[in-house]
């Protein structure tokens, strides 16, 4: 064969050993069945006892080398498996964070930033975090034991900041269903006559109280709920900031990807631009996360309401795009039907390690008004904290996913900490 044995015969077997070996290629694995069907002869092939005992010593040689060989292959292997790790490594701190961007950059549900067409659209995060309400009692307790937490794991000065503000506020809610389903107003008008079929049988309407289409089961039918929600906030006391008596109205509308969310149209009216901030915001919770195009204004009358459509876009001109102008009167429904109370709690300040412009905000619903201001019972539902986060250059600049990794950190840390 192409593989050839070696033995030098001595006359002590202790001193037999292997003195060369050559690769032995496929027929490696075919030595011990040579040696064992040698065996099976007996005296044909081998004279005396002592031969067979030098054989099963050369033997033993033969597997110790190729032990030793084998081992050198294995060192070989390890090394070179160590080394790819390394590579790997420095492919993951230098070259990932860059080839993440170029991905999204490539993927048509993310929107390929563009700074010039940004204009003054502010990119953000948020991420939320319901909270027990037993954590709250007293809520001055609660509210520490989150602040230190944060404080621990972020590294952050959270009682330091540029910007702290602390109060209780009213907010209500207002449904513009007829503004952007008005295509489907022969079911409403359809709604409408059954509205009178049900008072002269039952002596109630086909709507309740405020406004909604309901079915028989007296249950509101959610096909009548707009995808675009109005909120409204009234500010009716605070401790730490200012802008007390004052309220904010925002526009939002949440979609499932980024690219439609860029292009929802919430621009604000001229005379409504001084103090409005719109956003382009990934809305992130434990479980999922969606994309949503918000824009607040402040230019506004204490305690503000809407009857039509025609009254939302005074604020925002293009907010219903697809609306005829004859439809502009269409009633737009108040959607919230209690006005309770909320305390908030919002600190914002930059980093002045990595320039990240963050918030953390701490909110809860209280029944009345007195309880909003003590905080000494049981918040309604469970409260809420959340941080939001600003892309680079103010908000106005990309991402960048080291930081945005780190703070992800951070929220899976008060998750584990603070979540039921």
């Amino acid at each position: 064969t192409d593989s050839t044995l070696s033995v030098m015969e001595v006359s002590d077997p202790e001193d037999a050993v292997c003195i060369e070996l050559e690769p032995m290629g496929e027929t490696e694995l075919d030595i011990d069945e040579e040696l064992e069907e040698n065996e099976e002869f007996g005296d044909d092939n081998f004279s005396n006892k002592e031969d067979i005992y030098e054989t099963e010593v050369n033997r033993g040689a033969l597997h110790g080398l190729i032990g030793e060989q084998l081992l050198e292959k294995g060192k070989s292997a390890f090394s070179t498996v160590a080394t790819c790790l390394v590579v790997f490594g420095i492919f993951c701190v230098t070259i990932y964070p860059f080839l993440v961007i170029a991905l999204q950059n490539n993927n048509e549900d993310v929107w390929n930033y563009d700074r010039e067409a940004l204009g003054d659209i502010y990119l953000t995060k948020e991420y939320q975090l319901t909270l027990p309400q037993t954590l709250f009692v007293p809520r001055d307790v609660g509210l520490d034991k989150i602040l230190k937490k944060f404080t621990e794991t972020s590294g952050l000065d959270v009682y330091n900041v540029t910007k702290h503000h602390v109060g209780v506020r009213s907010q209500y809610k207002y449904n513009p269903w007829n503004c952007t389903n008005w295509r489907d107003i022969e079911r409403y008008e359809y709604s409408e006559y059954m509205s009178g079929l049900y008072y002269a049988q039952y002596g109630h309407g086909y709507y309740d109280e405020y406004g909604y289409p309901v079915n028989e089961t007296n249950d509101h039918d959610e096909d009548y709920l707009s995808d675009t929600e109005l909120r409204i906030r009234n500010w009716l006391s605070v401790q730490v900031g200012s802008d007390v008596h004052t309220s904010t109205i925002d526009i939002k509308k949440q979609v499932a990807n980024q690219t439609e969310a860029f292009y929802i149209p919430f621009g604000a009216a001229d005379d409504q631009l001084d103090g409005c901030t719109e956003k382009l915001e990934e809305d992130i919770k434990p479980k999922k996360y969606q994309w949503s195009h918000k824009s607040k204004v402040k230019n506004v009358p204490y305690y503000p309401s809407f009857d039509t459509c025609r009254d939302v876009m005074k604020y925002w001109p293009g907010c219903f795009p697809d609306l005829p102008e004859d439809k502009y009167d269409f009633i737009v429904e108040r959607k919230t039907k209690s006005e309770n109370y909320w305390w908030e709690d919002l600190r914002e300040s930059v980093d002045p390690r990595s320039g990240l412009k963050w918030r953390l905000t701490i909110t809860m619903e209280y029944e009345t008004f007195a309880q909003a201001l003590e905080g000494r019972t049981h918040p309604i539902d469970e409260p809420e904290s959340s941080i939001r986060i600003w892309s680079s250059e103010d908000g106005h600049g990309p991402w960048d996913p080291r930081i945005v990794s780190t703070v992800n950190q951070w929220y899976r840390v008060m998750i584990d900490t603070f979540k039921d």
